[in-house]
């Protein structure tokens, strides 16, 4: 894809809420870029990064990768960094979608361009495309001025109208 291409906006289908426009999932955004608590203890475990801004249909961070995440030759382990590109990934689609939305990564495809370091990665997350049953998103990762990862991300998007009948709702209910 052309870094043009990558620059022209994405159209949002009738009913996805507007670049001002509150909702809740732009709120647990604003909510773990100002940090307002500690971690869940899932997410200390795993070392995730939150994103440090966003705005509509991006999110991104400066990511610090510790030695821990390191093979012996100094190289981040690559699983993290897909991983980190599958989080933030979601992050962007989280800022286009109303509140009756959830999303799933139906596809994820990476491309390692330089080994990455322990230290400080650089990672934005776009919206490339939109519908109401999908959302294209790109995750570019940069360390020292050089692009080291690519990855296109095809995140499914789940209306639910009604939060009683989600999967999850209905598991929390049961459970009860």
């Amino acid at each position: 894809m052309s870094e043009q291409a990558a620059a022209e906006p994405f159209r949002r289908p009738p009913g996805f809420p507007a670049d001002g426009e509150s909702t809740v999932h732009r709120a647990l955004l604003d909510a773990a870029v100002s940090g307002p608590g500690p971690a869940p203890p899932c997410a200390e475990r795993l070392a995730l990064p939150g994103p440090d801004h966003w705005s509509p249909g991006t999110a991104g961070a400066l990511v610090d990768a510790g030695p821990d995440l390191a093979w012996r030759a100094g190289v981040v382990f690559g699983g993290y960094l897909a991983c980190v590109a599958d989080l933030f990934a979601g992050f962007a689609v989280m800022t286009v979608l109303p509140d009756d939305y959830g999303f799933l990564t139906a596809d994820l495809d990476t491309v390692f361009h330089a080994p990455a370091a322990p230290g400080p990665i650089s990672v934005l997350a776009a919206v490339q495309q939109l519908s109401r049953r999908r959302a294209l998103v790109t995750v570019r990762m940069h360390q020292d001025g050089r692009l080291t990862v690519g990855a296109r991300a095809t995140q499914l998007l789940i209306h639910h109208p009604d939060p009683q009948r989600t999967p999850l709702a209905a598991g929390r209910a049961a459970a009860v």
